[in-house]
């Protein structure tokens, strides 16, 4: 029987309507599935920009000092001409020649910088003892040693220019724990204590070839025992202290007053710098950085006449501008009696090997020369040290014949046949007594040297 055509229509529209409420909520839900879905990205993005933004806050916390400072310095280049301005001003009213000085300051955060010949070789004077220094504590950062790990204290790292107070506690033969070593070679720039130290490297040229890793602008030696250097490399080795005071600490104290009123400490208030000096011939030397104020770094080597003013003065220029005091643009040398400077060839330059200037007045009290017996080394692996016995004998041990293959102060070479810690004799001087029969140990035989190894 045939289906009227009426009664197919009413039942697809009745189908149609009872299958669009499904439809819709499908929609509904696929909507709100959706939003979700969105939202939730949304969210993820915020937090993770969140957690980005509390990272690099916590980083920029955990930075150094000098970061923190770089907002002081508005226009760093209108200061570093005020700082350029003032120095060379100083340096034209003393009549110098620029040849003469090497400078290097720099402002903290490096914003502000003044140069000149910073890559000249100049002498070294003491300052070389810094590296020296820092070199023992790289390797106790790294545990292969610790400060009360012993050096022995050779023959051969005997000193008889400056100060060496050293020799007041310790003798030939004697076991020096490094934290004494490195506290004598800063404190009072003891030349015998800083030769146990590169002489327990292996030497003046191990020294420097060690020393290298600071910097890559050395001075050109024309001689492997010469003591020179540049002031970058200088520049690099203060930079590395004052960026690692905790790393370095022992040395930061070491050094900390050693020249509170003297060098770069002589016209800022007292105790200003923490700082490295060194004075031989016709030389005067300072690094350091400051501990008040803006921090910065500077570096003077001075080779000019009547130049024991020339550090206190550049690095009161210095502090002056980097802090922007109110007389950062005066002349306040002109206020200070300063000796006027001669020409440079009138400096007095020092002999090859001859007893240096001393970076200090001698300890009269304080023998040059051990007054205790000789004794083995002590060093069982166990990092404890006996200091020799004190002899009530007066003595007098003779240093050996060989000659010494480490440098003085002066930064000069000479004939590798004459020891750089003694003097050229006195023709007018009174004969000296017999020197007694040398005990043991025997004289050490210093290595042969090798013409072509620089520093």
């Amino acid at each position: 029987m045939a289906v009227p055509l009426e009664r197919i229509r009413m039942k697809q529209t009745s189908n149609d309507s009872s299958s669009r409420p499904a439809i819709v909520w499908v929609c509904i839900v696929f909507v709100a599935l959706s939003v979700c879905l969105a939202g939730f990205s949304i969210y993820s993005a915020l937090i993770s920009k969140e957690k980005t933004v509390a990272q690099h806050d916590s980083q920029s916390s955990t930075t150094s000092d000098v970061s923190q400072i770089s907002s002081i310095y508005q226009d760093p280049k209108a200061i570093t001409k005020l700082l350029t301005t003032q120095i060379e001003s100083y340096i034209h009213d003393r009549d110098y020649a620029m040849s003469d000085l090497a400078i290097y300051v720099e402002s903290g955060d490096e914003s502000v910088t003044y140069k000149l010949n910073v890559d000249k070789t100049m002498t070294a004077a003491s300052t070389y003892k810094l590296a020296l220094a820092m070199l023992y504590y790289d390797q106790i950062a790294q545990g292969e040693k610790t400060e009360q790990s012993t050096l022995t204290f050779g023959a051969e790292s005997v000193r008889d220019e400056g100060s060496n107070p050293i020799l007041g506690s310790y003798g030939i033969g004697s076991a020096v724990p490094i934290e004494d070593a490195v506290a004598f070679t800063l404190t009072y720039s003891d030349n015998t204590a800083a030769a146990i130290l590169y002489d327990n490297l292996g030497g003046w040229e191990e020294f420097c070839d060690l020393r290298s890793r600071y910097s890559k602008y050395p001075g050109i030696a024309e001689n492997p025992l010469d003591n020179v250097c540049t002031a970058a490399q200088l520049m690099d080795e203060v930079r590395l202290l004052m960026n690692n005071q905790t790393k370095y600490k022992p040395i930061i104290s070491a050094l900390d007053g050693a020249a509170a009123d003297s060098y770069l400490n002589d016209l800022v208030e007292e105790d200003t710098m923490i700082q490295k000096y060194g004075q031989v011939g016709g030389a005067t030397n300072s690094v350091g950085f400051s501990k008040v104020g803006n921090p910065y770094r500077i570096v003077v080597l001075s080779n000019s006449n009547d130049n024991t003013v020339d550090p206190g003065v550049i690095n009161k220029i210095a502090y002056n501008v980097l802090n922007q005091t109110a007389d950062a643009k005066e002349k306040f040398w002109e206020k200070l009696e300063l000796q006027p400077a001669g020409p440079a060839e009138e400096i007095e330059i020092t002999e090859p090997y001859y007893p240096a200037s001393p970076d200090t007045e001698p300890d009269t009290a304080t023998p040059y020369y051990p007054s205790a017996p000789v004794s083995p080394s002590i060093d069982d692996g166990s990092n404890d040290y006996i200091a020799p016995p004190v002899s009530t004998e007066p003595t007098n041990p003779v240093l050996p014949d060989a000659p010494s293959l480490t440098p003085d102060d002066s930064g000069t070479s000479a004939d590798p046949g004459i020891d750089p810690g003694m003097p050229t004799p006195d023709p007018g001087a009174a004969d000296p007594s017999p020197a007694p029969v040398p005990t043991e140990p025997a004289p050490i035989d210093p290595p042969e040297l090798e013409e072509s190894a620089l520093c």
